[in-house]
């Protein structure tokens, strides 16, 4: 009968370190997996911040380029200067509230950059973000000489650090056209390697 207990015993110590066993291999696993969630969710959220970024940058060079587009048109149209003025005004007067509001997009976009992204992806962010602004700011000016005024009226308190910018970003439009479209497909690189990492 000894022999039973001392076996039932053994039995019953064996049956309650399994079951511990398995308890904490169940906790292990379900940290592994609770941590693996969060760090999906992280992923996810660096990523729609990353996409809302590209998205309104592309918008920025869309409304810049359309102005650039329509102010080129009108002044091939148009037989006199005077009539090339005030087409070139008209036009400026309409499509620059949609090329500010690109701006206020593209930078509450770099506020979700910078809050959820690496300080790396968030620094290329804001190189974009002031080579597009210099872009959008120059084609107004070069579009409407009389407009350097409400240029700087509209993008505020950037302006001393817009004028301070790597000389890179001054030029023609084609130029800064390229460096914009350069440093967007340099954020998306940046983004991508962060997301993978």
């Amino acid at each position: 009968m000894d022999d039973a207990i001392l076996g039932a015993a053994a039995g019953l110590a064996g049956a309650v370190i399994g079951a511990a066993g398995a308890v904490a291999s169940a906790a292990v696993t379900g940290r592994r997996q609770a941590r693996g969630e969060q760090e999906q969710w992280r992923r996810d959220v660096r990523r729609t911040a990353y996409v809302g970024f590209i998205n309104a940058c592309r918008t920025l060079v869309m409304r810049v380029g359309d102005l650039h587009g329509s102010v080129l048109t009108a002044r091939g149209t148009v037989p006199a200067a005077e009539a090339v003025d005030a087409a070139v005004t008209a036009i400026v007067t309409e499509k620059w509230p949609d090329i500010v509001r690109a701006m206020e997009e593209c930078g509450n976009a770099l506020s979700g950059v910078e809050l959820e992204g690496s300080p790396a992806v968030a620094r290329t962010a804001l190189s974009t973000k002031r080579a597009l602004y210099v872009l959008a700011v120059a084609e107004l000016e070069r579009c409407h000489p009389m407009a350097t005024a409400l240029a700087r009226t509209l993008v505020g308190g950037e302006w001393s650090t817009l004028e301070a910018v790597e000389p890179e970003l001054r030029g023609t439009y084609r130029d800064q056209m390229d460096t914009a479209n350069r440093l967007l497909d340099q954020f998306t690189t940046k983004s991508r390697e962060a997301l993978d990492a």
